[in-house]
């Protein structure tokens, strides 16, 4: 994986360095089902067709360790997780 120091100028003027990744693999945006604000789903989901990025929703049960069925082998794929239910299940996926 290659990583490439994009901050140069920011930590120039005192700003924390950014170091960008550079992903090797599809992106994949999962994005829980079940959100409360449904509007900015089908928002996220718009703008995220909008640039042809790949989306899935998922199911989550909060607080339940169960991690959401993936049509896709995770390890092929760069995966970005949207939604608060997500953050005890980031280490499973």
């Amino acid at each position: 994986m290659e990583h490439v120091d994009v901050g140069r100028a920011q930590a120039d003027i005192g700003l924390p360095r950014r170091i960008l990744t550079v992903v090797d693999r599809p992106l994949t945006w999962l994005l829980q089902a079940n959100l409360r604000d449904q509007a900015f789903l089908a928002r996220l989901e718009a703008a995220l067709d909008q640039l042809g990025e790949d989306r899935q929703r998922v199911e989550l049960v909060p607080f339940s360790p169960e991690v959401p069925a993936l049509s896709f082998e995770a390890a092929e794929r760069a995966i970005v997780c949207y939604g608060p239910s997500f953050v005890p299940y980031v280490r499973s996926i």
